[in-house]
């Protein structure tokens, strides 16, 4: 029964959103108040194209581009650019008259918001012009092939983007939200576990500690003498042989690496916790899951000692504080749910194979390249290497944690949503695995 309701209301609301999701970029173009006059549709040879490179206007990049559209003389509420489109942020202006022979000029201009499937490109007007000029700018790698514009289109926008964002991820957290609705019973016993058996996590969180710095000199300074260490040394050699263009270089990478090696400490951590606990567990009955969750902790303990090293970088930078600063536990709680996710999976899967101990270096590495750590975030989307950052999670955690602490911004619900639906997916996962494998694990530690 409670399968069925699951999978029912999930359908709907799938159905739903997908609906939406194509409504709400078209919403100007279904409008019959605002479109309610005759489309106007312009072939190639009824254009003009001055600072267009390329013949006839047939080819061009979109740097510095021109489209002049004569005689409109009605209200636009959207313009359909039809063709073939490469690109990625193109920076999109219109320039209106209002009279016949009146100069374009930046008192009649308006920066419009627009939407591309790949083949089209939406643009939301909203004026009323006699002539327009469209403005393409500031994306060298854009290229565009136009056969012909419309005006006032009344067809859907089938957006990417559109249908990820309202749709999509909208779609997997209500699933997560229901899921733990329905079946909430099933993980009420799995909370109490968890609360019974605190007082055994922080015993062992207060051993690793303490063996962590046995002998040493400095003790626990070490956890904040050595990410300082690191950030002298990457500033030293990224800002200044390679020369990367970041405004206080030294607290970004600081930051980024802060939440990217807790991720990384907490989850090579869990993958070997359960067989470094082997002789606890055959001794006594503990659920083997209290062994990742405790590595995650311990993990948890040091980044803190690490946010004091980014404060001393910040005021040596003179980077300004802001109060965004305070939420920075945000991210770092989204970035705990997803690493104790993942570390569950990797140490079930240890338990089997133990050859994922040497491989995870080598995963660790790659994943750290691909994660806007020691370069701005603007290199992989100039090398076409977005849609590897957009499914990135770590991309979003040091997105959103360098947002709140250097930029002092917040960051979007869809970024808030983006973490969320990553962290619980990744726990879900990550519990189902382990549960079903916990019981071999005797047979192989």
């Amino acid at each position: 029964m409670k399968k069925k309701i699951f999978v029912t209301v999930i359908l709907l609301f799938f159905i739903a959103s997908l609906a939406f999701s194509i409504y709400y970029p078209s919403r100007d173009n279904f409008s019959n108040i605002k479109n309610g006059l005759e489309n106007k549709k312009y072939s190639i040879d009824e254009l003009e194209f001055p600072g267009w490179y390329g013949e006839d206007g047939d080819y061009a990049s979109m740097e510095d581009a021109q489209i002049i559209i004569k005689d409109v003389g009605t209200y636009v509420s959207s313009i359909k650019l039809s063709g073939n489109y490469t690109g990625k942020n193109t920076h999109m202006q219109i320039f209106y008259t209002t009279e016949q022979g009146e100069p374009f000029t930046p008192e009649k201009s308006k920066i419009v918001s627009w939407y591309s499937t790949g083949s089209r490109i939406y643009i939301d007007a909203d004026i009323e012009a006699y002539s327009l000029r469209i403005d393409l700018t500031e994306q060298r790698d854009d290229e565009l092939s136009i056969s012909n514009i419309e005006l006032n289109d009344r067809t859907a926008v089938f957006s990417i983007n559109s249908i990820a964002k309202w749709c999509v991820l909208p779609t997997i957290l209500v699933g997560i939200i229901l899921f733990v609705a329905l079946y909430f019973r099933g993980i009420k016993p799995y909370l109490d576990k968890f609360k019974q058996y605190m007082p055994l996590v922080t015993n062992l969180v207060s051993r690793d500690l303490k063996v962590k710095y046995r002998r040493s000199v400095l003790g626990f300074l070490w956890s904040i003498l050595n990410p300082l260490l690191m950030a002298l040394v990457i500033h030293t050699v990224f800002s200044r042989l390679f020369r990367f263009d970041i405004q206080y270089f030294a607290t970004y990478y600081l930051v980024g690496s802060l939440i990217f090696n807790f991720v990384v400490e907490c989850t090579s951590n869990a993958l070997g916790s359960v067989i470094s606990a082997a002789a606890l567990i055959k001794k006594v009955y503990i659920p083997k899951y209290i062994f990742p969750f405790q590595k995650c902790v311990f993990a948890l303990v040091n980044m803190l000692f690490g946010c004091v090293a980014v404060i001393v970088v910040m005021l040596i930078q003179g980077v300004p504080f802001h109060a965004t600063m305070l939420l920075f536990f945000v991210p770092m709680c989204y970035a705990f749910v997803f690493a104790y996710g993942f570390g569950l999976i990797l140490a079930a899967a240890t338990v089997f194979f133990r050859d994922i101990q040497h491989l995870y270096s080598v995963f660790t590495a790659v994943w750290m390249y691909l994660t806007p750590i020691i370069y701005p975030e603007e290199m992989l989307l100039s090398n076409g290497l977005g849609i590897i950052m957009k499914l990135n999670p770590m991309y979003y955690y040091t997105h959103y944690l360098r947002s709140v602490v250097m930029y002092g911004t917040l960051p979007s619900l869809e970024e808030n949503i983006m973490c969320i639906v990553f962290a619980l997916v990744m726990l879900i996962a990550g519990n189902i695995v382990f549960k079903k494998t916990q019981d071999k694990f005797i047979l192989h530690i």
